[in-house]
C-alpha cells in the first residue's frame, strides 16, 4: 500500500514568530513552551506576545538539552499540572523530539518552531530518543505528523553557520538514502510503499542543494537575506522531511546513529555524522570513481565532514569502537538493512573505512 504523510501546515519566512499565536489559536488555548534557556532569553518575550495577542496562554517548560525519557517525564508532569492542551517545541532538533514526546504522551497536538535549520527533524512524525549519555536510545512515532512548523527565516539567517551547514548534510543524503529504499523494496518511515511524489521531493531537494547551498552559505556568513538562502531552508527543512519519512532511510543514517555510541563523536552534529555516514553508503554502493570524486568536492566546498576524524573519531585507536558500532548497526532489523546489497558487520566495517581513506 502507498502512503504518504505531511505536516497539516508549513509556514516560512521572514519575522513570522511575531504571527504565531493567532495561527496556532485553533490548536487550544494553554500551550506549553519546550525550549532550552537560550531560546527563553533571546526569543521569549516575543513568544509571550504572540500567544497573549491571541488570547492564548502559555507556560514555560524549561529543556535542559537531551530528549531522554527522564526529561520527557519531566516536563509531561508540568503539562499535566498546568492542564495544557498543546505542545510548541522552539529551539533545535532535540527540542523537538521532546516536544513531540511530551505530545505522544499526552495525545496533544504539537507545533514546532525551529531557531536553526540543522536537520529536517521538525517536519517528521518521529522522536528520536537519547539516553543521557546522548547515545541513541530508540525511535517513538506520533499518531500524525505535527500539526504545524514555523521556520521564521530571519531567526535563522543569525544561527550559527556550522548548524545551517550541518542541514545541509542532512539534506544530501535524503535523495541517496530513499534511492536505496526504492531499488530494495522497502518501506518509507510510515510502513507504506514509496510514492512517486517522495522521489520528486527527494530529487528537487537535491537539485536546490546542489545548486544553492553555496550562495546561502555566503548569504549567512554575511548576514544578507537573499533567495537562496530561503531556498535551501525549504530544501533543508521542508523537502528532506517530506523525503525521507516518505521515502525512507538506509545506510546513511543508520551510519549517523551508531556514530552516537562512540563518545568522541558527540561534539559532532547530526547532519556531520549523516555527511559522512552517506559517503560509507556510496561505498556500500560501489559507485563510480568519477561520482566519489564529485562529491567530495561538494562536500569540501561546502565545509562537510569526509572523514572520521573531522568527526572526532581518531584511528587506529578507535577502531575497536568501530567494530562495536558496525555490530550494534548490522542488528535488525536496522534502516541499514535497507540497502539493496548485502551487509555485515565485515562489509559495513570495510566501507567506513574506504570512507574514510577517500576522504582523506
Amino acid at each position: 500500500m502507498l502512503i504518504f504523510g505531511a505536516p497539516f501546515r508549513y509556514y516560512q519566512g521572514w519575522g513570522i514568530l511575531d504571527t504565531m499565536g493567532e495561527v496556532l489559536a485553533p490548536m487550544g488555548k494553554k500551550f506549553l513552551l519546550v525550549g532550552d534557556a537560550f531560546v527563553f532569553e533571546h526569543f521569549g518575550e516575543r513568544l509571550d506576545k504572540t500567544f497573549s495577542s491571541a488570547g492564548l496562554v502559555s507556560v514555560r517548560g524549561l529543556f535542559n538539552g537531551e530528549s531522554s525519557d527522564s526529561e520527557i517525564r519531566r516536563l509531561g508532569s508540568v503539562f499535566a499540572e498546568e492542564q495544557c492542551t498543546a505542545v510548541v517545541g522552539v529551539g533545535g532538533g532535540k527540542a523537538a523530539d521532546t516536544a513531540k514526546a511530551v505530545s505522544i504522551l499526552h495525545n496533544a497536538p504539537v507545533a514546532l518552531v525551529p531557531t536553526i535549520a540543522a536537520s529536517d527533524a521538525p517536519v517528521s512524525h518521529i522522536a528520536m530518543i537519547y539516553n543521557d549519555d546522548h547515545s541513541k536510545k530508540r525511535v517513538d512515532h506520533m499518531r500524525y505528523s505535527p500539526w504545524c512548523i514555523f521556520m521564521d527565516t530571519e531567526i535563522i539567517l543569525n544561527a550559527p553557520l556550522r548548524l545551517f551547514i550541518s542541514g545541509i548534510g542532512d539534506a544530501v543524503a535524503t535523495k541517496f538514502e530513499a534511492d536505496a529504499c526504492r531499488a530494495s523494496g522497502a518501506r518509507n518511515y510510515l510502513q507504506g510503499r514509496q510514492p512517486q511524489t517522495a522521489a520528486a521531493l527527494c530529487d528537487l531537494c537535491w537539485d536546490i542543494v546542489r545548486r544553492k547551498s553555496l550562495e546561502a552559505i555566503a548569504a549567512v556568513k554575511t548576514g544578507t537575506h537573499n533567495e537562496a538562502f530561503e531556498e535551501v531552508v525549504e530544501a533543508t527543512t521542508l523537502l528532506s522531511g517530506l523525503g525521507f519519512e516518505n521515502g525512507g532511510l538506509a545506510a546513511g543514517h543508520a551510519m549517523s546513529s551508531g556514530l552516537t555510541m562512540i563518545p568522541s563523536s558527540h561534539g559532532s552534529t547530526h547532519g556531520e555524522m549523516v555527511a559522512f555516514g552517506i559517503l560509507t553508503q556510496f561505498m556500500l554502493e560501489k559507485r563510480s570513481q568519477a561520482f566519489i570524486a564529485d562529491m567530495l568536492d561538494f562536500f569540501r566546498a561546502v565545509g562537510l565532514p569526509t572523514t572520521l576524524r573531522q568527526i572526532g573519531v581518531s584511528l587506529p585507536a578507535e577502531r575497536p569502537h568501530v567494530r562495536a558500532m558496525v555490530e550494534k548497526i548490522c542488528t535488525p532489523p536496522n534502516i541499514v538493512f535497507n540497502m539493496p546489497c548485502e551487509i555485515t558487520p565485515d562489509i559495513l566495517e570495510n566501507a567506513v573505512y574506504a570512507a574514510d581513506a577517500l576522504g582523506q
